[in-house]
């Protein structure tokens, strides 16, 4: 975090902005600029992006006009959970001493959202029956992707899809052998919406995961049971971002706000180009940061290359017998169908068909564990750790020496 202090281009600088707001218990309305507190983070520090020229840092006033999109906040899109739970726990830090710079704190707890993620996820792994040995490797591999780092050291919501993302995917499949409520499923359906309403892609592989067991399962009752899983999940996150809309569009202000990659008509072509953005969500490109050069793109394309081979290795042998590959299936499916219905729904709610393969993070916990269940010859276990540890060292090397 040192390493890299410009702002990064992923809109840090108006999540910051969400995050002082939510500190407080506010909410950032559509329509509102950027406070004092972001515009000097964003003069200071510069963002990471060429072309983009920010006031001087030591100027006495700032004037939101003077910075991109006109000053506008681009983070009022998204629901305030995040944002009042980074604010607060960044406030903490600063007041007990860990830092002097609540910026710097807030990248901090994005430590916090990674490590709580990794956990989660390999809850969920353990719970499919998965050796120790191979879910280690593949956790240890994703936790020194570039990408994901990335995304955990800058303040973002993007971090919370791999929490969200763990969560459900343990969840639905406790919930399938009877060792948690249908309410808890509802529940982390319901929250993993409210933290990030791109979230919701983890819920389509797990509701798609149990259309997929429903076909399977033996007798009426079992086939009921999924479906009750099913509409529990799909009928919470609807809800969810129904009620998020509804807030969203009840508090805006009345003024024009520009919109960034304004579409001015839905194309086919849109939809059709976005078909392959979430394929895979590991390995999309970053800033120039300390990690955003080539080798290091490199390390996330060859992890993105192995957990996309575990995705269509249960559809080459042609079963889907065992849980895992059903998960795999279903991951697959949704990131093949994802980027399209993502662009849709971006025109017809903001203007926009812009899809980033950022918004994929939450399906990440199933790829790690579809990959960590696939492995099953020793000498691809021992090159898989070969990477995750050889990964680790050479993403460390880079920010100890940036």
């Amino acid at each position: 975090m040192d390493s890299y202090r410009q702002v990064s281009p992923f809109d840090e600088g108006t999540h910051f902005d969400y995050v002082v707001e939510g500190s407080r218990g506010g909410i950032v309305r559509r329509g509102e600029k950027l406070g004092p507190e972001a515009m000097r983070e964003i003069a200071c520090r510069g963002i990471d992006f060429t072309g983009i020229v920010e006031p001087p840092c030591d100027s006495p006033r700032f004037v939101p006009e003077k910075f991109p999109l006109q000053g506008f906040s681009s983070a009022e899109v998204h629901p305030p959970p995040y944002y009042a739970i980074t604010g607060v726990l960044a406030r903490g830090m600063v007041a007990a001493g860990l830092t002097s710079d609540l910026f710097t704190a807030a990248r901090l707890v994005g430590i916090l959202w990674l490590g709580l993620g990794l956990l989660v996820m390999w809850y969920a792994g353990r719970e499919l029956g998965i050796s120790a040995a191979p879910l280690a490797a593949v956790v240890a591999a994703i936790a020194g992707t570039p990408t994901l780092l990335h995304a955990s050291a800058t303040v973002t919501n993007d971090t919370t899809g791999l929490v969200t993302g763990g969560l459900l995917v343990w969840i639905t499949l406790r919930w399938e052998r009877g060792a948690s409520p249908l309410w808890l499923l509802g529940l982390a359906s319901f929250l993993a919406v409210a933290f990030k309403t791109t979230n919701i892609l983890g819920v389509g592989v797990c509701a798609v995961y149990l259309l997929l067991r429903s076909r399977r399962s033996e007798g009426p009752a079992n086939r009921a049971g999924k479906r009750s899983g099913i509409t529990m999940l799909t009928g919470a996150a609807m809800l969810s971002a129904a009620a998020w809309f509804v807030i969203h569009a009840i508090l805006a202000t009345p003024v024009v706000v520009p919109i960034p990659g304004a579409a001015g008509e839905l194309r086919l072509l849109d939809v059709v180009e976005n078909l392959t953005t979430l394929i895979t969500p590991v390995s999309y490109g970053l800033p120039t940061d300390a990690l955003g050069t080539p080798p290091y793109w490199a390390l996330g394309g060859i992890l993105g290359v192995l957990v996309l081979g575990a995705t269509v290795y249960p559809v080459l042998r042609g079963t889907f017998s065992e849980r895992w590959e059903r998960l795999a299936g279903s991951a697959g499916l949704t990131m093949l169908l994802g980027g399209g219905l993502f662009a849709v729904g971006s025109y017809f709610l903001y203007g926009n068909v812009t899809v980033s393969a950022r918004y994929g993070l939450s399906l990440i916990p199933v790829l790690g564990v579809a990959l960590a269940a696939a492995i099953r010859w020793r000498p691809a276990l021992w090159g898989l750790w070969v990477f995750a540890v050889g990964q680790l060292a050479l993403v460390l090397s880079a920010l100890v020496s940036a």
